[in-house]
This record gives C-alpha cells, sequence and structure tokens, in this order.
C-alpha cells in the first residue's frame, strides 16, 4: 500500500501505528525494512513509503489471499495497490480511484459519454481495451471486432452482450461495415439489417414489428439468416408482421395475406417459380460509356450501352446505388472524374429518379397543374374577376384556401400516438376558396378537377394535346385509377415510379438517360411485370435506363448486366 509521506511527517509515529495495526514490514527505496525492531533506527523519509501488506506465491490456490491484500492497501492508501514482483523487481501500479499517481489529483468518475465519438477528451485516445485504444476500434469492421472481443482474455460485464450483437450482424453479412461508417452512407438493405439485428439485441418481448420491404436486394443465402432472425423474434413472444413480396420471405411466414382490391384475404401462398437470370448483352452495343480505373468506390471496368436496358446487380452493399449516382451520373453530367472515361461524345439529359420531391399532388408530379391553371385564368369569369393564372395554383397565395394552404387537409403530430389528419373546416377539404370554385371550364371547376381520377381527366382534356399525353401516359402504365389531388405521401413506391416515369415518357429521346435505384423495391408479382414493361417503354422509345437492382424478374428484363462483387 502506498503511503505519500512529507518531509515534516511524525514518521516515527507513523512506524508504531503500522506495528500496532499489525504490519510488520515496510518497502522504502526498494528495501525491505522490519517495523518489529528498534524504530528509531529507521530513518524519516520525504519520498513514497510502501507498507507490505502481504506476501505469496501466485498461485490458483492464493486467489482469496491476493483479493484480501488488495482489498487491504486499497483501504489504507486511497484505493491504490502496488504488486512488486521479486525476481525482477517489477512494479504494477494499480488505482482504484481516477486519481493521478505522480500529484494525487482526483478525477470525476468516467462515463460512456466521456468516450463517446462526439467527446473532445483526450481520453479517446488514450483509454485502450486489450490493447486496443477506443479510437482504433472505431475504425475496425465489426467481424474484426467480433474476432477481437471472442480472443480478450480480460472479464469485462458487458463483453458477452457485444460479443451477442456482434455475431448477429455477422450473422445477416454485415461483418465488413466499419463501425464508425455514416448511416446515410448505408445501402437501405444494409440498414433494415441493422433495424432487425437492434430487434434482436433488445430481448424485448410483446412487441409489434413492422418491417416494409426487408427482402429487396438480398440474396438467398442472406435470407435464410434474416427468415431465421425473425422467427426467434416471434419464438419470444412478439408479433412480426412483413410488408413484402419476396417468395423466400413469403415461403417463411406463418401466415399471408394478400389484399385484393383492398380487401385482405388469408391465403395458402406458395411463391411462383422465379426465372432463372441469365446474362444476356445487346447484340449489337453500338454506342458506349465506358468506365474504367480506380476511384472513389475502388476499381472499375465497366460499360453501359446506349439505348438499352443495363442492370447494375450485387448483393446489399455491393455499391450499386454508389456507381449509379455517385460515378455514372456526374459523367454523364459533364462533371470531373477520377476514373477513366470513354465514349462520352456530348452531355446528356440525365434523370435521376429519387424519393418523390417537393411536389404534393398527382396532379403537380405530372405538371400539369400549370397547364390547367392556365386554361381556368382564360376563362371569361376569371378574366372579367380579375383571378390571374397564380389564382388556380396550389404553392401560391390568393386563390388556395389561406386555412390550410391548399392541402385540404390540416396535420396533427401527437408526438407519442399516430399523426392524424383532418379535413379543413374552412374549404372542407376542396383546397379553394369560395369565389374559385365557382369558376368552371367546361362544367368543372378546378377543385372538381382534383377529385377527378387519372383515366377520366384523360377523357376530358381530350381536346388539350400536351395535357391529354401526359394523363394518358399514366393511364398506360397502369395509374387510370389514381386521383389528381391525391397526396403523394398516399402512393406506393410502385406506383409513385411508374407516375415519375410515365412523365419522363412523354419527354424521351436518344439523349435520355433515366437512372433509377431499386425498381422493384419489393413489389408484387403484377407490379413488377408492369415496372418491367414500363422500363422496357422507356427503352423502346429511345432511351437509356439503367437500374440498380437485384430482382431477378428485373435482371430477366435487361439487355446488360453489370455485376458488382
Amino acid at each position: 500500500a502506498p503511503l505519500k509521506l512529507g518531509a515534516r511527517s511524525n514518521w516515527l509515529a507513523v512506524w508504531q501505528e503500522l506495528r500496532e495495526s499489525g504490519f510488520t514490514r515496510i518497502w522504502i527505496d526498494r528495501e525491505i525494512i522490519r517495523l518489529d525492531g528498534d524504530l528509531t533506527q529507521i530513518a524519516g523519509v520525504g519520498s513514497l513509503v510502501h507498507v507490505v501488506v502481504d506476501r505469496l506465491v501466485p498461485t490458483l490456490e492464493s486467489n482469496v489471499r491476493f483479493l484480501e491484500a488488495v482489498r487491504v492497501s486499497r483501504s489504507i492508501s486511497s484505493g491504490q495497490t502496488a504488486l512488486l514482483e521479486v525476481e525482477s523487481n517489477s512494479v504494477l501500479n494499480l488505482n482504484q480511484q481516477p486519481t493521478c499517481g505522480q500529484c494525487g489529483h482526483q478525477y470525476q468518475e468516467l462515463a460512456a459519454l466521456d468516450l463517446g465519438e462526439h467527446s473532445s477528451s483526450d481520453l479517446v485516445h488514450q483509454v485502450s481495451l486489450a490493447g486496443w485504444k477506443i479510437s482504433d476500434l472505431r475504425e475496425r469492421r465489426f467481424e474484426e471486432l467480433r474476432d477481437f472481443f471472442a480472443k480478450m482474455s480480460v472479464s469485462i460485464p458487458a463483453s458477452a452482450k457485444v460479443e451477442a450483437i456482434l455475431a448477429e450482424i455477422c450473422g445477416v453479412n454485415l461483418g465488413g461495415i466499419a463501425l464508425n461508417r455514416r448511416l446515410d452512407s448505408l445501402a437501405t438493405g444494409e440498414w433494415q439489417r441493422l433495424q432487425l439485428v437492434a430487434c434482436l439485441s433488445s430481448g424485448l418481448m410483446g412487441i409489434l414489428y413492422i418491417f416494409d420491404g426487408l427482402g429487396s436486394q438480398l440474396d438467398t443465402g442472406v435470407l435464410r439468416n434474416v427468415i431465421e432472425g425473425l422467427k426467434r423474434l416471434a419464438k419470444r413472444g412478439n408479433t412480426v408482421l412483413l410488408l413484402d413480396h419476396t417468395p423466400d420471405l413469403i415461403s417463411g411466414a406463418d401466415q399471408v395475406w394478400e389484399f385484393v382490391a383492398g380487401s385482405p384475404d388469408r391465403i395458402q401462398y406458395k411463391p411462383s417459380a422465379i426465372p432463372s437470370v441469365r446474362k444476356k448483352r445487346v447484340k449489337d452495343a453500338g454506342d458506349q460509356v465506358a468506365i474504367y480505373g480506380q476511384g472513389g468506390i475502388g476499381g472499375l471496368d465497366v460499360e453501359f450501352p446506349q439505348g438499352a436496358l443495363t442492370c447494375i446487380r450485387g448483393f446489399s452493399g455491393s455499391g450499386k446505388t454508389r456507381l449509379l449516382f455517385e460515378v455514372l451520373s456526374p459523367i454523364l453530367k459533364g462533371k470531373t472524374s477520377e476514373y477513366e472515361v470513354v465514349g462520352l461524345e456530348r452531355k446528356k439529359r440525365v434523370v435521376e429518379v429519387l424519393a418523390p420531391g417537393r411536389e404534393s399532388t398527382l396532379i403537380e408530379a405530372l405538371g400539369i397543374l400549370g397547364q390547367i391553371a392556365e386554361l381556368y385564368a382564360e376563362s371569361p369569369v376569371a378574366v372579367s374577376q380579375g383571378w390571374g393564372r397564380d389564382a388556380f395554383l396550389l404553392d401560391r397565395p390568393g386563390g388556395r384556401c389561406p386555412s390550410c394552404e391548399g392541402e385540404g387537409r390540416h396535420y396533427y403530430d401527437l408526438e407519442f400516438l399516430e399523426d392524424i389528419s383532418l379535413a379543413c373546416s374552412s374549404c372542407e377539404g376542396r383546397r379553394y376558396r369560395d369565389e374559385i370554385r365557382e369558376i368552371t371550364l367546361r362544367g368543372v371547376s378546378i377543385a372538381e378537377v382534383l377529385e377527378m381520377s387519372i383515366v377520366r381527366a384523360s377523357t376530358h382534356f381530350t381536346r388539350y394535346t400536351q395535357l391529354h399525353q401526359r394523363l394518358d401516359a399514366a393511364v398506360g402504365y397502369g395509374l387510370g385509377y389514381l386521383l389528381l389531388g391525391q397526396n403523394l405521401r398516399d402512393l406506393e413506391r410502385g406506383e409513385w415510379l411508374r407516375l415519375r416515369l410515365a412523365l419522363e415518357s412523354t419527354r424521351v429521346s436518344r439523349n435520355h438517360w433515366i437512372l433509377i435505384d431499386d425498381p422493384a423495391s419489393g413489389d408484387h408479382a403484377d407490379d413488377l411485370r408492369l415496372t418491367a414493361a414500363v422500363l422496357r417503354g422507356l427503352v423502346v422509345g429511345g432511351a437509356t435506363v439503367v437500374v440498380a437492382d437485384q430482382d431477378p424478374r428485373i435482371v430477366e428484363e435487361a439487355d446488360w448486366i453489370v455485376e458488382m462483387a
């Protein structure tokens, strides 16, 4: 037990007190001195003195005795213990308290946040665990961390839980991800599997878990592990609900409900056979954009034929999306790239089909509200009353309902409960002021236009060529049943995708490149057939379509396949 004695300490009284407490030896300047002799012969010191608490040979039988000696030493030296190995004359200092071994200053107890990612403390670069610093651990892959904890000789109470979580992560093929990887850089499938791991590691029961599109972009090997994890969640007393059309997940489900015309029907479902994927190449590829060399996503040697449907496929996290939007798209837009590019003659018209933008309704997404507003503004009544084009738009003040700002509904965030929306009491959900709703064109107000289905609107606006062309394209893409005023947030992803492509089909050209990530997105087989037909129609119209997808039915439709390892 180390004791600090000042130069003016009454050392004789200290020796006497130690002897009366049962201690017979002290260690001064690496020399053992006995206290059972003449205490006046022991010189006074002003440096560090160690009280010898016990001397033992380290064996399994001496464990209890060793721990007791440590306890005693800590009780008389503010939590500190020194271990002297006699043969090598080496010392190991142990400190139970966060105190400086040199000046004795005591620090606050460490908390997890002190070693967190955003901590400014230098301790992040000093504290180590089994030889690895915290800052180093963050940069390791999950599979490396799993091996590290498995081999770690030091037993830590939390290590068993950490090992279990890491095993779950590696079990769903996420072992190659680094601990400090940004979430926004993860592929959709990677993020969903991490969420599954979080559910499995929580240990909760009696929970309803809902997974949407979990099977998208996963190969058969990973799907088996995902299904096994979902079954374990259910066995713990939870309810697991999947919104998915992946055949393997459907086969593993205990119950299957299929919706037909909005009504659920429990069925004994046997997934239809997926066509075998054959690698196809365009017979006469013609003009191509070739990308090769080393860059931000590694080495590349790929070709994209123009006027064809190309599918980039590979397991979730292989880089399909990054190749599509971080490499190919900037190159097509004429931006400088670290890769070598061959075959790009001039700038292309590039359309990235991403999530819905600021447009809130179908009529805005189709880009026809402005044209319809112009027609109403030119009507005799509107002209006589001074209502211009802006009065019939939903994104401009004037003619829209000032209470709901043209939404037709008021949305309420209930924080801990499900959000709700109520029809606007001022306009009764019709979006426009009364005086605007009184203006009609061919007997129909603009508020009534928003209540039309796409197929009815296509007939109503037949005489207006450009309007009819876009509406008719949406009808041809199987969307005729949707209402023009319907909010985009109410659409399934497959419906929104076909709506977006319907607009592009009306202005497609040979200079047109359309880039789409995950067009299948767990859609039903009927929707997939329709989506595949839409993609083929764009290519027939002259566009070059590049999709990133793993679904065999989309791959089967492709003219050209790019494999991501």
